[in-house]
């Protein structure tokens, strides 16, 4: 019960800070935890109604906005293609050296601040 309480107030704040992807997100990340050790086929077939949910008002949204339809299609079906590595992952460590691990990890925090930089700059 703890645990549930903690994913609903995680998608609470989400919706209250008008975070991306708001408690669909949550949702989906909640989900990737309770099928990490099923069967590819049950992963398969939990995350399409999952994913649907979790990307609604998305494509509600862009239904009443067609000049949104490019950002709809790829904000919608790109969560399918890491659904899609997720479910064949074979939960096995790679072999990838101590210097890659890192430059991945400083990777996704510097990409954004560059995009949030280009951003504020362009306006």
């Amino acid at each position: 019960m703890f645990g549930v309480g903690i994913i609903v107030l995680a998608g609470v704040l989400a919706r209250l800070l008008r975070l991306e992807g708001n408690e669909g997100y949550i949702f989906i990340i909640f989900m990737f935890y309770v099928m990490r050790n099923r069967l590819i086929w049950q992963k398969a077939l939990v995350f399409l109604p999952v994913l649907i949910l979790a990307r609604y008002r998305l494509v509600v949204y862009t239904l009443g906005n067609l000049n949104m339809l490019r950002g709809c299609i790829l904000n919608v079906f790109g969560p399918y293609l890491g659904v899609l590595a997720v479910c064949f992952y074979s939960g096995e460590k790679g072999n990838i050296g101590k210097r890659f691990q890192r430059f991945v990890y400083a990777f996704y925090p510097l990409h954004l601040f560059v995009l949030a930089m280009v951003g504020y700059l362009r306006a």
